[in-house]
């Protein structure tokens, strides 16, 4: 009769070991999720002193710009329209009349 055993730190490493060689196998056979592609290739600016813009012309999702307005005595963020990436259109955020840009740039989303 052999007397019971406890798992030792050597067991359990090699168990660890097993389970990490298995999820590297898994991965390299392309048994896991793909990544999805986001937005790529952005351009961001100001279309004047009270626009900015940004357009994504590689990757996948949407896209949308956004810009701080400075006011006579406040300020507040503005968001331009969605848009899809390749449609070749900027999306524009624009301040009222009177204001200007302050800050600007993008949210990105990936594909759902």
């Amino acid at each position: 009769m052999t007397p019971a055993t406890t798992p030792t730190r050597r067991g359990l490493g090699k168990r660890v070991a097993f389970v990490t060689a298995s999820a590297a196998l898994i991965g390299a056979t392309g048994l896991a999720a793909p990544a999805a592609a986001f937005p790529d290739g952005c351009s961001s600016g100001r279309a004047s002193p009270r626009t900015a813009y940004t357009i994504c012309h590689t990757g996948s999702g949407e896209y949308r710009s956004w810009a701080v307005c400075l006011g006579p005595a406040s300020v507040k963020r503005v968001n331009g329209p969605w848009r899809s990436v390749g449609s070749g259109q900027r999306s524009e955020a624009s301040c009222q009349w009177g204001w200007v840009v302050g800050e600007y740039g993008s949210s990105l989303i990936g594909p759902i």
